[in-house]
């Protein structure tokens, strides 16, 4: 461009140069069309400032319907939904649940044996240890009678706690229903609602005093559980306590059971617990799922206790849910009407969410089953992961009915039952591919069945701890925990 025009006339040089740029940039656009540059995805969601992507969910939620179609008119008439909770890892920087628990001590005659009364009181001298001073503890022990070692207070004279610990001797009898209902008074006393409140129990012999019917206890925890909001944890020792007791107590109290083979494992499997009620991120939490009653009834729920409050209408309390805690639910529904359309099975999380000051936080799902008399569309939209647990839940509900054949002293039914179930999961393989739970739970079958083979050899002792092993190795499979 002609130099005279740029220095005498500025405007009108760079208005044309302002032209040819636009020119050429409209000749660019023909030549290549911009639109396929368009970025492939969507810029995140700003949630805030510091927050570029949306925050990760303290509690993850996903269901499925082992089909989203039902086959009619001849096709099963059972339905299966499956839910999966997990929750997100412990964050050390984040808000803590305080802690307000009762340590519950069997110290009868029989906890001298193996030392497992020493190995009990080193237990109970590493909880006080690790707790703060904003928890709450107390430390109650039994034989015949019950026994307030020390009551429910916020620690801080830990030094004198540990003295009287060591004080302890063996006793008498088993009142354990006497030593666990103090417990729950202590917890009662000082509970405060953001706090974990839950009772630890253990005990190695039956409970011979007080309140000995298993369905009395079982309520009791229950009602503890609902109305005041105390859970409890049982811990078994040895080869002498009832184990279904134990169990029962901790799946209707909506703790946590364990069952402790050797003594000088008391102090590690404590820590175990310790560990998870220091990283609980959730509280007060519980699953609703309301369900067409007009066309359904509910047969059976696997991996939790429930509640059909009204009709319709089935509820899972969990309680607290620890770091990284993975909780899984099986529903089992079966047709009583054709279905004439789509219907929906809708489910709801709800827990006080501790990392977000307690918030009442909700989760939902929605899970439409669709009737269909194609059998291809049928055959074709089978949920593998539902099916590989529909199989892992009743192969165990099977596994617990022979090892109940086997505490009736019906070895061949226990074998006959057990027979069915290892061939009924092979056949189910031909069409599922077993995860690695599944086939713990099938060898878990199949080591049981030949140590039945060998029963008649064991002494009392020996089929006691077969027995409480295979409870324990069974509750774990269900609840899917190592």
């Amino acid at each position: 461009m002609n130099t005279t025009l740029r220095i005498k006339y500025p405007i009108l040089f760079w208005g044309a140069s302002l032209i040819c740029i636009l020119l050429s940039i409209q000749k660019l656009e023909k030549q290549f069309s911009f639109q396929e540059f368009e970025p492939e995805f969507q810029q995140a969601t700003i949630w805030g400032i510091d927050d570029p992507v949306p925050p990760q969910k303290t509690i993850s939620l996903s269901g499925a319907l082992n089909n989203p179609y039902f086959l009619q008119p001849n096709g099963s008439k059972n339905v299966y939904l499956y839910i999966d909770l997990e929750a997100i890892k412990d964050q050390s920087d984040k808000e803590k649940s305080p802690l307000n628990i009762s340590l519950v001590m069997d110290r009868s005659g029989s906890m001298q044996g193996e030392g497992k009364l020493e190995y009990a009181k080193e237990a109970a001298k590493f909880v006080a240890q690790n707790l703060s001073r904003q928890d709450n503890f107390s430390f109650v022990i039994y034989d015949d009678q019950v026994e307030v070692i020390s009551p429910s207070a916020r620690v801080t004279q830990k030094e004198s706690l540990m003295r009287k610990i060591e004080e302890i001797q063996s006793g008498g009898s088993t009142n354990l229903s006497g030593g666990m209902l103090e417990g729950y008074a202590q917890v009662k006393n000082t509970f405060e609602r953001n706090y974990v409140n839950r009772v630890l129990l253990l005990s190695d012999g039956l409970a011979n005093q007080g309140i000995t019917d298993m369905a009395e206890l079982q309520k009791i925890v229950s009602l503890k559980n609902s109305e005041e909001g105390i859970s409890i944890s049982s811990f078994g020792v040895g080869a002498d306590f009832n184990e279904d007791l134990m169990t029962n107590l901790s799946e209707y109290g909506t703790g946590n059971y364990y069952f402790i083979d050797n003594a000088d494992k008391i102090p590690e499997i404590f820590a175990k617990e310790l560990k998870g009620l220091l990283s609980v991120v959730a509280q007060n939490a519980s699953f609703s799922l309301n369900y067409p009653q007009e066309y359904f009834t509910l047969k059976n729920v696997y991996g939790y206790p429930y509640n059909e409050r009204e009709e319709g209408k089935v509820v899972i309390d969990f309680k607290d849910v620890f770091s990284e805690e993975k909780k899984s639910v099986l529903f089992k529904f079966e047709l009583k009407s054709s279905i004439p359309d789509q219907v929906h099975f809708m489910g709801e999380l709800v827990y006080d969410d501790v990392y977000n000051h307690y918030s009442r936080t909700k989760e939902s799902i929605d899970l439409e089953l669709q009737p269909t008399v194609d059998k291809l569309i049928y055959e074709s939209s089978i949920n593998k992961l539902v099916e590989q647990n529909i199989i892992l839940f009743e192969s165990n509900a099977i596994m617990q009915e022979a090892i109940i054949k086997v505490d009736k002293h019906d070895y061949e039914k226990a074998k006959e039952v057990l027979d069915f179930n290892i061939k009924d999961m092979e056949e189910r393989f031909n069409n599922i591919e077993p995860d690695s739970i599944l086939l713990e739970q099938y060898n878990d079958a199949v080591k049981y069945r030949k140590k039945i083979e060998e029963i008649e050899k064991m002494d009392q002792q020996e089929i006691k701890m077969m027995q409480k092993s295979s409870k324990n190795m069974n509750y774990l499979r269900k609840r899917k925990k190592q």
